[in-house]
This record gives structure tokens, sequence and C-alpha cells, in this order.
């Protein structure tokens, strides 16, 4: 009962909008600054992953938004019914076209979908975007590539397909397995009661937030300043495989956070902070 009571208290929190702070308690001397993060989840994660991380930067004075995309987090579209990157993507996009400001948008791990493809609909909304160990790919299509970095690294995804449509159709979705072991490839590094919130928490990702293609091009998504954040100690999207994706398609600058898990707003979210706000002042 008190495991489901603090969850519930957690979904209650403002992180999936902007969060009100106390202006006189911030870091840069009660004056908010006029940096927005928009912050985008990525597989079986949603809003409520970046809780501490949106806490840490709107007490420093920014303002942090995160997104859930649908058929994730709290979404109440299921997973099997997401058809496209698009409709996976409308959320961030839909906010993009609402917000007044430039933001910045920071995509973890597949959430480098949703941030490109918002990227290619709104650059004029977006004054930079940070992949934190994530997804960038290079054209939207890269998986119809076979020797692509992006279909080199989805063939050795792991996760049980699941067939909403029936056997002999196209999955619908990608099961998340909650075991002990399996968590191991996001929190190893994380503190112990992270395992309980992804027990808690962890849905299936929408199959075409993976393998759905998309249209990049260098007079939209390429006009947008990149950043790239990689994770020393990730067992899900390996350094060597990070690397990959920096090489493919060089972004701007790239930072380390040595002693990260995949899930760096829970292993490392002071350090993460830290490189966000670095970014924020290029």
């Amino acid at each position: 009962m008190w495991r489901l009571m603090w969850v519930l208290l957690l979904l209650a929190s403002p992180i999936s909008g902007t969060a009100t702070t106390d202006h006189s308690s911030s870091e840069d001397g009660g004056h908010r600054s006029k940096a927005h993060f928009v912050l985008v989840h990525g597989a079986g994660h949603g809003a409520w992953a970046w809780f501490e991380v949106a806490t840490m930067l709107e007490k420093a004075g920014y303002t942090a938004t995160a997104l859930d995309c649908t058929g994730g987090g709290i979404s109440e579209t299921s997973p099997d019914d997401v058809t496209s990157v698009a409709d996976y993507s409308k959320p961030v996009v839909d906010y993009l076209s609402n917000v007044t400001e430039q933001v910045i948008l920071v995509g973890h791990s597949s959430g480098g979908n949703p941030v490109s493809f918002a990227m290619e609909a709104h650059p004029e909304k977006v004054k930079k975007a940070v992949f934190l160990t994530a997804l960038m790919q290079v054209t939207g299509s890269d998986i119809l590539d076979p020797n692509s970095t992006y279909s080199k690294l989805l063939a050795g995804a792991s996760g049980t397909p699941v067939f909403g449509n029936g056997p002999d159709a196209q999955p619908t979705s990608v099961a998340v397995n909650t075991s002990t072991a399996a968590l191991r490839l996001f929190y190893n590094q994380s503190p112990p009661q992270v395992y309980a919130l992804g027990r808690a928490l962890l849905r299936a990702t929408p199959y075409q937030s993976l393998f759905g293609t998309f249209n990049l091009t260098s007079a939209r998504y390429g006009s947008v300043r990149r950043f790239f954040i990689r994770t020393g100690e990730d067992l899900s999207l390996p350094p060597a495989a990070q690397q990959l994706i920096i090489d493919s398609n060089p972004p701007e600058q790239v930072f380390t956070i040595e002693g990260s898990d995949h899930a760096t707003f829970f292993s490392r979210p002071r350090e993460l902070v830290r490189i966000l706000k670095k970014i924020a002042k290029l």
C-alpha cells in the first residue's frame, strides 16, 4: 500500500508540465533564467523519469517541462494503438506549436526519435537539442538501410514483441521485462529503490516509435545545434554503440558522464544537470 501511495504522489507532482518554483531560492539570485528545457523520455519510461532532474533545473532558475509521448508514461493511449513516429511524437510537436519561446529539447535513449521529429517540424522553436545516450538518426529512415548504424543497433535490441493485430501482422509494441536482471540494463548504477519504481511504472513501447520512418532534412533538422551526452557505464546502449551514433551523425559537442548507467536521470542527476546548464550557456 505504501508503494502505491508513493507512486500516486509522484504522478501527481508537476513534472509533466512547467513546475512552479520559489524564485527567491534559486541559485541565480532569485531571477529565473530564460532557458526552457523540454525533457523527452525513452522506451518504457515517461515524464515521471525526469522528476529529480526537472526539480533541480527549476531550483536553479530554469524552466523544465517533461512530456509523455503518445502511449508512454501516463498517456491514455495504448502503446499498441500508436501507428507512426508522428503519432508517437505528437505531444512534443503540439507543445512546440504552442510555446512562445525557443526551448532546449532533451531526448533520452529512443526519445531521440521524437526529439528529431520535433526538430524537423519546428526548428524555429528549438534553440538546441541534447541527445542523452540517445538515438540520433541521419535521415529519419535509417532503418531502411541495413548497413546504417541505426539498423545495426536495433538488430541487437532486446525486448518481446507484442502482436496486437494478430500473429501474422507487424508487431504493435515491445514489452518491457521488469525482472531484476533485465532492469540492470537500465539501472546498473542507480539506487536500489529505482528498481521498484521501474517495476511499478514501466510500460510497453510502441513498435513504430523505434521502427517507423520519417523524414529529416538538412534545412530544418540540420539547422538546429545538436549536443550528445555519453554515458560511461551504460549496459543498454554501451559506450562503443554511442560512439557509432556520434560518428555517423556528428553533433556540435560531446559530453561524457563516466559513472552513469543508461538512466542518467537516476544514477547521476546532478552531473546531468550540470552539463545541461553548461549547454544552455553555449
